[in-house]
């Protein structure tokens, strides 16, 4: 055992001992390597004295928190008893001191709160007091509740970081998983959208666009296999019929807005109006021949 812990084990031994000097100063008296040693693990470097250790005026009030007496446990921990009636506990556990609490009951029950019953038994050697055992654990889950919730909200916040930003270099697998998820879903919502859309206006047939609708009457099939053969035909085709268009109208002119321009404009989408008229799609023929076959049979 240190120095600290040399007496009978379960007998209170004295430690140490204050008495005023001069100019204020006090001696605490004693063994001047024990005291020496608290008082450089607490407050610095010592005065050692013969017989003891003195401390100036400016100082003196440390004399309070030396221990008057110590009491060796059977797990090799120390208790401290001071001269104002507090006590504290000095051993192998974590931070390695507890205290200074008003008496013994309080110590034990802090003891217990910080560091619960196992560790209590094996410094103190006798079970914790269930009351206390239960304010521990009670902490003990709050404190756990706390990380967690602290651990969900900041794990939430990194994802909406990267889901803000793009940048997912500080989210963890599951995170990533979550936001891959999130970009699949909101792909795969816009993709039926757009499909839907598509089937609404250019799979039957009909476009906002005068000339592409007199593209689409050129376009037999209109399945959603073929949609995009669709929008690249029509990349094409708009060259073709301008590059006939040009020879005989002459070439578009460049300052947008102009009647000119707005005059050669719509000359041209009549054009695609008309050459579409001249090579419509079977399917369109059968719709006219079918919606005259009706306006005919009406009375």
């Amino acid at each position: 055992m240190s120095a600290l812990a040399e007496s009978h084990v379960g007998i209170r031994h004295l430690f140490a001992t204050v008495e005023p000097d001069k100019g204020g100063a006090v001696l605490i008296k004693g063994d001047p390597e024990a005291i020496a040693m608290r008082i450089r693990e607490q407050f610095g470097r010592p005065q050692i004295v013969e017989g003891g250790v003195r401390l100036t005026k400016g100082a003196a009030r440390l004399a309070e928190f030396i221990p008057h007496e110590i009491e060796t446990l059977a797990s090799g921990a120390v208790l401290e008893h001071y001269a104002s009636g507090g006590v504290a506990v000095r051993g192998n556990f974590r931070g390695g001191l507890e205290g200074i609490a008003q008496d013994l009951p309080h110590l034990e029950a802090a003891f217990v709160y910080s560091h619960g019953p196992e560790v209590f038994a094996q410094v103190f050697g006798k079970a914790a007091d269930p009351a206390d055992a239960q304010a521990h654990f009670e902490e003990q889950d709050e404190i756990a509740g706390r990380k967690a919730d602290n651990e969900t909200r900041e794990t939430a916040e990194r994802i909406e970081y990267a889901r803000r930003t793009g940048d997912w270099s500080k989210i963890t697998d599951e995170g990533r998983v979550q936001l891959q998820a999130e970009r699949d879903a909101a792909t795969a919502a816009y993709t039926q959208r757009d499909l839907e859309n598509w089937l609404a206006t250019v799979g039957t047939g009909r476009s906002g666009n005068p000339r592409f609708q007199a593209y689409l009457d050129t376009v037999e099939d209109l399945s959603p296999e073929n949609r995009n053969m669709i929008q690249v035909g029509y990349m094409a085709w708009i060259p073709q019929r301008m590059a006939e268009y040009e020879p005989t109208a002459g070439r578009m002119p460049y300052r947008t807005g102009t009647p000119a321009f707005n005059a050669w404009q719509e000359a041209f989408t009549a054009y695609c109006r008309a050459w579409a008229h001249a090579h419509l799609a079977s399917r369109v023929i059968d719709q006219r021949d079918q919606r005259k076959a009706m306006t005919k049979e009406q009375p």
